[in-house]
């Protein structure tokens, strides 16, 4: 199983940068070795990060059988349209995901397709779930409050 989290260089080596981060950490089962690949972030907000991964944990939940967390991001990507498409000489049409990496797509990129993702969270894994009520639970999971424009303000 693949772990994934947002870390921070320390004098001691490298770990996790807030709560939200130390607990995907904590799935690291203490007996065991693990390949570490870092990146350094730098074009994205790694705050924005977060909101993804809470976003995919609900999808994740409320999907009727199991589903992989790059199973939800490739669906995320699909149904939203980030896509390339492909003519073969066949004339037949292919439709990839283009990847929502923090090196192939930038915060502006992000925060005007992140909002479709919430709309394909709604409609396709929580079908009735009201878009308000999403990025409330978004932003409680992730610890954070998400700058949308386009978002209804909601009272508390």
């Amino acid at each position: 199983m693949a772990v994934e989290f947002i870390g921070r260089r320390y004098k001691s080596g490298i770990g996790p940068v807030n709560a939200a981060e130390e607990e995907a950490m904590g799935a690291m089962s203490g007996e065991a070795d693990y390949r570490v690949v870092c990146t350094r972030i730098g074009r994205r907000s790694n705050r924005h990060h977060r909101f993804l991964f809470a976003l995919i944990g609900i999808a994740r939940e409320n999907y009727a059988e199991p589903i992989s967390t790059e199973n939800v991001k490739e669906v995320l990507k699909l149904r939203t349209g980030h896509v390339n498409v492909i003519g073969m000489a066949s004339g037949e049409v292919l439709t990839l995901p283009k990847s929502i990496s923090f090196e192939s797509m930038d915060q502006d990129a992000f925060n005007a397709w992140f909002p479709r993702a919430v709309d394909v969270l709604c409609r396709d894994f929580c079908p009735g779930l009201e878009r308000h009520l999403a990025m409330r639970e978004i932003e409680r999971r992730a610890g954070l409050t998400f700058s949308d424009p386009t978002r209804q303000q909601v009272a508390a």
